[in-house]
Parts: structure tokens; sequence; C-alpha cells
């Protein structure tokens, strides 16, 4: 219900025939019951998952993801053996973290920009598995596994301990807590990876979780190792 309609100001809202909200005001509801089978499915999402330094192994010739500032669309940037600040190389992983198949893909990453440190985050799209890019294999299997530890979120992982850190336990990828904490939070966590280098010209978190996605050109890090979307086959 509204009062008019060249300034509109709703009076009433009804749903289902129940008056819900009223001169702006939301009326009192009983709070809906959730199964609590479901409370446990949304809280437990990561089987057993966990990167060892080992897992990355340099002198091995990987394909390079090449980022391209202000867009998720990446190139294909070559091949190296193994990372280089100097050269704005890092090693990038990506675990399944669904089913504990224990598949892990590695590759290399150009442009993002850390000279230390790692982040890793489980929002990496589209199949939400835990992605990081890091310097070094032993802060990059840290990064990732505190993400992992924490049910989910982001982790900026600087001198042997997390520098910041997000949780989000509702399937890896949402918060449970308020907004004011949820807001400052991701805020913080951009400020420590922008002061350990990550490129200005991108975001720190969005723009990784996009290098899991296998649908935008040109090349992609899957749990079975990089693709090359535009040709359709793994490198």
């Amino acid at each position: 219900m509204a009062d008019n309609f060249e300034n509109v100001c709703v009076e009433a809202v009804y749903k289902r025939g129940i008056l819900a909200a009223e001169n702006q005001a939301a009326c009192v509801f009983r709070i809906p019951s959730i199964d609590v089978r479901l409370t446990e499915r949304a809280l437990r999402t990561f089987q057993p998952v966990r990167l060892r330094p080992e897992d990355f192994k340099p002198g091995e010739p990987y394909h390079v993801i090449g980022m391209v500032n202000g867009e998720i669309t990446t190139v294909d940037a070559g091949c190296a053996r193994e990372p280089g600040t100097s050269q704005n190389i890092l090693w990038a992983a990506v675990a399944e973290r669904h089913r504990g198949t224990g598949h892990i893909g590695i590759g290399l990453l150009h442009g993002y920009g850390l000279k230390s440190g790692a982040v890793a985050t489980s929002i990496s799209h589209d199949s939400h598995n835990i992605i990081v890019a890091g310097t070094c294999a032993e802060d990059c299997s840290a990064a990732a596994n505190q993400a992992a530890d924490l049910n989910g979120g982001i982790v900026v992982w600087s001198h042997g301990k997390p520098a910041a850190e997000v949780p989000l336990p509702i399937a890896g990828i949402m918060s449970d807590r308020p907004l004011e904490t949820v807001n400052s939070e991701p805020e913080a966590a951009k400020k420590a990876a922008y002061a350990l280098g990550v490129n200005p010209k991108i975001d720190p978190f969005m723009t990784l979780s996009f290098m899991a996605f296998p649908v935008i050109p040109t090349l992609r890090l899957t749990t079975q190792g990089i693709f090359d979307v535009t040709k359709q086959r793994y490198l």
C-alpha cells in the first residue's frame, strides 16, 4: 500500500496476507527455524585439504597467467621455471576443498605485484576452491591452510603469520557476523595486501578469485592445472 503515486511512501507491506511492515517499520515476526542439518552442511564445507611446500616444484616449466590491469581477462605470458619478484611472477595454486580429492593445480601468475608473503581466499569463482598467490612455497602453503582452518575466508600472510584475516564460515563465501565487522575486515585486509606490494590497479581478492574462473579468456588456473579457455584445453 502507498499513500500516493507522485511521492511514493509505502504505508504497509504484506507477505502471504500477513502484515509485515507498517509506516516504514518492520512488524514483530517469528524467526524461522532452520534445519540443523542444513546449518551443519553450510558450516562444514571443507574436506581435508592441505598444501605442502613440496607441491610447488621449481625447475619444471609452468605456463604463466598474465593479469591485465583493471580487468579480469588474462593473457598467455609464456612459460617460466620458477617465480621471481623482480619479474613480477608469483606462485599460484588452486586446491579442491569440497570432496577431499587432493587435486591441486599449480601455475605462475604475472602482474599481481606481491613482493613478499601470500594471499589466499576461498572465494574463487565459480567452484569456490581455495586459490592462493605468493612469493614462496612456504607462504603459499601456510596462507591456503590458514584459509581452510578458518572454514573459509581471506588470508593475507606475512612473516610467518596472518597479517589480516576475513573469516567466511558459511560455505566458505559468507559471514555470519554483523555488517560493520564484515565491512571493516576486508578493508583492513586490502590495506595489508597492498602494503605487501599487490598491484594498486587491481582488487587484491576479487581479481585473484577470478583467476580460477575457467570461462573467461585467456588462461585460468584450476585444480587440474592451467586451462587455455580460447583453445579449450589444459596446458
